[in-house]
């Protein structure tokens, strides 16, 4: 399994089934975790100073002691940071109303004016899409009962 962060109370609840004496399989069973996760997070806990020897402290404050372990709100996109710089040269190539180019070309241009870019293409599909959502359209055609067939 890849990244999985976990909220405040998610690892609230994981600090708090430990105290208690739960162990890490049944309280990764019963959060839907894995067991390195929930571990890794009681191995953070007893570094911040708390432990199952002492009472838990009220939830305000071990909320409070807990919030540093709270991952922050995104992980770095290293390949978003390499096309941010170039954002417009990219557009310009995409929507020039005179001869655009496809979104691949547009990765092969860019790639050959920037050699600093070392970013796939995929990146690039992704950044697009977070830069221009696509807008989906439907149309729907209307004519008189008897003048299509359709088969199954």
């Amino acid at each position: 399994m890849g990244y999985n962060p976990q909220g405040l109370m998610n690892i609230y609840e994981i600090i708090r089934r430990w105290h208690q004496g739960h162990t890490i399989s049944g309280t990764a069973r019963a959060l839907s975790l894995d067991r390195k996760t929930v571990r890794g997070y009681i191995k953070q806990a007893r570094d911040a100073g708390l432990s199952r020897d002492r009472p838990l402290d009220e939830e305000p404050k071990v909320l409070a002691a807990l919030q540093r372990l709270v991952p922050a709100d995104e992980r770095p996109r290293p390949a978003a940071e390499q096309f941010a710089p170039h954002r417009e040269e990219i557009l310009l190539l995409l929507d020039d109303p005179n001869d655009p180019l496809t979104l691949k070309s547009s990765w092969e241009v860019i790639r050959h004016r920037h050699p600093e870019i070392t970013a796939s293409y995929s990146s690039l599909k992704r950044v697009v899409r977070q830069w221009k959502p696509r807008k989906k359209s439907t149309w729907r055609h209307e004519i008189e009962p008897g003048l299509q067939i359709q088969v199954d």
